[in-house]
């Protein structure tokens, strides 16, 4: 479980990497067996300017007696190897995050994908957010409808950033401060389900008193969102106790097409609904 250098920017080697090393660092985790995914990510991310570190994930088939132990605690004895292995590596990252030098921590897992602007969107973005409020600001969409609140938190360029009030599931591209970092250790302990439901499942997650903003159009996505275009599935699937509990039942395709038909028309009438509470029901795109 170790932090390494990627071959990205490095500190100090241009004023944008410069600025950015004082406010915020950047990793992402990647097995050492998954060499494509680490090119991919060194690539776009050197080729956006951005310094970054990878992070060696954690392999479920090498669980060390500590981590094993971690797993086998009852709370999470349902949960898969993959889940666990992954929840642990970004635990790791989050220590890093709440002991390290500068205000903010981007997570990115290894099969993201980015909006043409985001190295811009991320500056403007950091100098904008309060590194002291308890808040995850999540960068993802799966292409999820979700209810969010009303009220903007913040506004950079063309993106706004709504608090999420129900679940959107996926973990691959966040960012904390370090008091949310340190906030969220606290409840480590207590976890019984895969990171991105601890993260930003508002039913589910142990986690609490922290704001989950989500921005939209959100600036990054996952490959197998992305209609696969590098062909990286999820390491996970398979392994997920959601999936192996019937909660997360797949779909049939025509079942899958017609709700596709009829969603924007529900979307609607669900937002039309939630109005007068303060809420709205609303596609979080990617772009």
């Amino acid at each position: 479980m170790s932090a390494q250098f990627g071959k990205g920017v490095r500190c100090g080697q241009t004023p944008w990497g410069r600025s950015m090393n004082a406010l915020a660092t950047i990793r992402f985790i990647n097995l050492d067996r998954d060499i494509d995914r680490r090119a991919h990510m060194e690539s776009t991310l050197t080729g956006m300017g951005l310094p970054f570190e990878r992070f060696a994930g954690i392999d479920a088939a090498q669980l060390t007696p500590a981590q094993r132990g971690y797993h086998e605690a009852p709370q999470r004895h349902s949960m898969g190897a993959g889940e666990v292995a992954c929840l642990l590596g970004h635990i790791e990252i989050w220590k890093l995050i709440a002991d390290g030098p500068v205000p903010f921590g981007l997570i990115l897992e290894d099969d993201v994908h980015f909006a043409p602007d985001f190295g811009t969107f991320l500056g403007d973005a950091l100098a904008k957010i309060n590194p002291g409020a308890l808040e995850i600001h999540r960068f993802e969409t799966f292409g999820a409808r979700v209810t969010l609140r009303r009220g903007v938190r913040h506004t950079v360029g063309k993106r706004r950033a709504y608090q999420l009030e129900t679940n959107h599931g996926g973990g691959a591209a966040y960012l904390v401060n370090r008091p949310t970092a340190r906030h969220m250790l606290g409840f480590a302990a207590q976890f019984r389900n895969a990171v991105d439901i601890e993260l930003f499942d508002p039913d589910r997650r142990a986690i609490h008193d922290v704001d989950v903003l989500q921005w939209m159009p959100a600036p990054c996505v996952q490959d197998m969102i992305n209609d696969l275009a590098l062909g990286f599935k999820s390491n996970v699937i398979g392994d997920r106790a959601d999936e192996r509990d019937g909660i997360l039942p797949p779909e049939m395709p025509e079942e899958s097409h017609l709700k596709d038909m009829l969603r924007p028309a529900y979307t609607w009438l669900y937002s039309l609904a939630l109005w007068p509470t303060g809420k709205w029901r609303a596609h979080i795109p990617f772009g």
